[in-house]
């Protein structure tokens, strides 16, 4: 099968699917996009490797099309080494989401603290609490299908942050 690789002005080579999938993984964790910051839960150097890898092919392949061998890529570790860490991609994504939705809360709060009128702190904790987390994702074909997926499988720590929310405005 002949491919171009989208980013390379090289001419199309042959390559079977499995070989130009890992070209492709390897091209983009060396290529520099503007991936949004990654909040993270865990001070522990590989989990936060790993999550900070998965976050990126989440992002540039989606959530279904991911595997755990593209996610030991991505962190430059063997697949494993990632299983000792994480049971499934799952589980990735959760502490994934927990990272965002935690920094998302935590700017909220900042922006519900402030000293303006009510209604501009209410206006600037939805800028800083959602939109600008819809505004980070927007730039992935697959930032749709990431964002879905909180709900299906964050359901609780969206319900969480949702009750903090209320509660914070209460």
């Amino acid at each position: 099968v002949v491919f171009q690789c989208p980013w390379s002005s090289v001419e199309p080579q042959v390559y079977n699917l499995t070989n130009f999938v890992i070209l492709s993984i390897d091209q983009f964790i060396r290529q520099p996009i503007d991936l949004p910051d990654i909040p993270l839960l865990t001070s522990d150097p590989k989990r936060a490797r790993i999550v900070e890898a998965a976050g990126r092919i989440f992002l540039a392949y989606g959530f279904q099309r991911t595997t755990m061998d593209d996610i030991a890529r991505a962190a430059e570790m063997s697949r494993p080494a990632v299983y000792s860490h994480f049971r499934n991609k799952t589980e990735i994504y959760r502490e994934l989401a927990a990272g965002f939705i935690g920094q998302a809360r935590r700017d909220v709060l900042v922006a519900l603290s402030g000293m303006e009128p009510l209604e501009h702190r209410i206006v600037a904790m939805f800028e800083v609490g959602f939109l600008a987390m819809l505004e980070q994702f927007s730039a992935s074909p697959h930032g749709e299908e990431i964002l879905n997926l909180k709900g299906e499988i964050s359901g609780e720590l969206i319900e969480g942050f949702r009750k903090s929310m209320v509660a914070a405005l209460a």
